[in-house]
Order: C-alpha cells, then structure tokens, then sequence
C-alpha cells in the first residue's frame, strides 16, 4: 500500500478513509453564516461601533479604547470581538482624524521681498 500511495502521488490517509467507508462533510452552509448561540446580534454589533466613535474613545486605538471602556466598567465585548466588528465595519485603520487639507508638504509664504518663512520647518534641514 504504501508503494502503491508513493507511486499515484496520493495520501496513504485518503486511501484508508476511503477504504474505511469515510464520510463527505454534507454542510453547505457556509460558516460565516452559520447560526451560533454567542454569536452578537446586528444591534450589539451597531451598538460597539457607536460607543467606539463616540467622541470620548474616537481618537483612541481599538485596544485603548477597549481597555479605556473597561477603566470605566463598560464592557461591549472581549478585544477580539471589538476587532472584528470594527473590521467589518471598515474601522479597523488608523482611526485618529486625518489632515482634510489634501497636503502633506510644507508651505513657504513670502512675508517680505527676499524673505520666505516655512510653515512646517520639520521637513528643511539647515
């Protein structure tokens, strides 16, 4: 058997399975969708995002505002769970306000004739 396994390229486990009368999984619902006791409804998931944007933890991680809430005595959920419905509700980036002005590089403004000042000195070395 095991020559046999070798030469077709094939588990000698499949063989025995098969062999044994092994069973087909005949699941077809797919597990993101499966029904699970502990699993958090849609309102317990809208509710974790909500107290996540609320402007006391909105600038915080998700880890600081979890343990933030906990301080507190406020539990939504374990970390993991926190993560994972944020994730879903494409939250799960940097989640501190960004820039609206669309720039990035420093500005330079003329204050006299011959004399520039940089807004942003960070980014000239001198």
């Amino acid at each position: 058997m095991v020559r046999a396994c070798d030469l077709l390229g094939v588990a000698r486990s499949s063989v025995y399975r098969h062999l044994a009368g092994g069973r087909v999984s005949t699941l077809t619902i797919p597990q993101a969708e499966r029904n699970y006791p502990n699993r958090l409804s849609p309102e317990e998931q809208v509710a974790i995002v909500a107290r996540l944007n609320q402007e006391d933890v909105a600038d915080l991680s998700i880890r600081q505002g979890y343990y933030s809430l906990l301080d507190r005595g406020e539990y939504l959920g374990s970390l993991a769970t926190m993560h994972r419905v944020m994730r879903k509700a494409g939250q799960s980036g940097d989640r501190r306000r960004c820039s609206t002005n669309g720039t990035a590089l420093p500005r330079v403004k003329p204050v006299r004739a011959c004399q520039v000042v940089c807004v942003s000195g960070r980014h000239f070395r001198g």
